[in-house]
């Protein structure tokens, strides 16, 4: 049997005797040997290194391999030792790649596990406070003294690490370089935690979602969270702010704080849904059913007669004989303060009782 030197590189000698026995023998690789270097080379992974570090380190083992062999085989039997040695040697490049790959996969996977046990921690806030941070750190999610986070929706539900999540991935750090942004998906949505950020600089990420070829996006931005135990406050208020900006049809890209006055309206569902049944009902019920459309446009035209009459494509008597008409039905004059309040208020709810409305 040929005498195998001492390798540079460790982890391989056992590889490399393997082999030569092999070829010693003119045979293939039997099975517990083929599993002993699929066995080094997941243990290679854990050392560090890359799988093109461990392939250099193995074909620079077996230049010293051929030429020991060559310079210790009878010329006679040359041919048939080489042949089998680059097919022996072949399949223990293979092994070696497959186990470290094997075990990278298994990596991947426990890395994967841990940043999606921590992300739910942060965004439930069911976590242990005291060692949270440092869970964060070991999933990648950088610590920063203050986070937003961003939800954003389209018509289809996406799936965890799909196609979508990964080019959104791309277009945010093409746009905007440097900055660390944790991406993912959850419940369908794609979430966006951003360090330091202010809602317009979020802007990058409305942006990086109209690059896509996937439709209509909508999104929502919560209140800064000033630790990781906070975040998943502001993840409930971005919910919320794409929730109201769904309901009501506001712009596509909503804050929290800007929300004010919808977040009132929303507050209290019941009082919303007899104010809605009280005031608008009779108008809904009128046999004329264009009282609702009027009073819509004059709340979208700021009261303004003028412009009412040209959206309805009617004379100004006809628009006053309709606003007369919806202050008999319902008891609020769109000329008194009061009632113009209270009618719009109704007219502004009606999305939350009837969203098909």
């Amino acid at each position: 049997m040929t005498t195998r030197s001492e390798w540079i590189a460790p982890g391989l000698a056992q590889v490399f005797e393997l082999v030569l026995d092999a070829a010693d023998d003119q045979r293939d690789l039997t099975i517990g040997e083929r599993e002993e270097i699929f066995a080094t080379g997941e243990a290679a992974h854990g050392t560090g290194g890359s799988l093109s570090q461990l392939i250099e380190a193995y074909l620079a083992g077996a230049a010293e391999l051929w030429e020991n062999v060559f310079g210790a085989t009878e010329p006679g039997m040359a041919v048939e030792v080489g042949r089998t040695l680059r097919r022996v040697s072949e399949n223990a490049v293979a092994g070696l790649a497959s186990g470290f790959e094997a075990a990278q996969r298994r990596s991947i996977q426990a890395e994967e596990a841990l940043r999606r046990e921590v992300i739910h921690e942060l965004l439930t806030g069911r976590g242990d406070v005291t060692h949270l941070e440092e869970r964060a750190r070991l999933a990648a999610i950088p610590a920063e003294p203050v986070q937003l986070v961003l939800v954003a929706e389209s018509a289809t539900a996406l799936s965890e690490l799909g196609p979508v999540h990964e080019r959104v991935q791309v277009e945010i750090r093409s746009r905007a370089p440097g900055r660390e942004m944790t991406t993912f998906v959850t419940a369908g949505q794609l979430v966006v935690i951003a360090p330091t950020a202010s809602p317009a600089e979020l802007r990058v990420v409305e942006l990086s979602l109209a690059a896509l070829d996937t439709g209509a996006w909508r999104c929502g931005v919560g209140r800064p969270s000033t630790s990781l135990a906070e975040i998943h406050r502001s993840y409930d208020d971005a919910r919320e702010a794409l929730r109201l900006s769904r309901i009501f049809g506001l712009d596509e890209f909503a804050v929290f704080d800007s929300l004010l006055a919808h977040r009132m309206l929303a507050a209290d569902p019941v009082v919303a849904a007899a104010l809605v049944d009280s005031v608008l009902s009779p108008l809904v019920q009128s046999r004329r059913g264009d009282l609702l459309e009027t009073l819509a446009s004059f709340v979208a035209h700021g009261g303004n007669m003028a412009a009412v009459a040209r959206d309805l494509s009617l004379g100004s008597r006809s628009v006053a004989y309709r606003l007369d008409r919806i202050a008999e039905l319902t008891g609020y004059s769109l000329r008194d303060p009061d009632g113009r309040l209270t009618l719009e208020l109704a007219l502004r709810c009606r999305p939350l009782v009837d969203p098909g409305g």
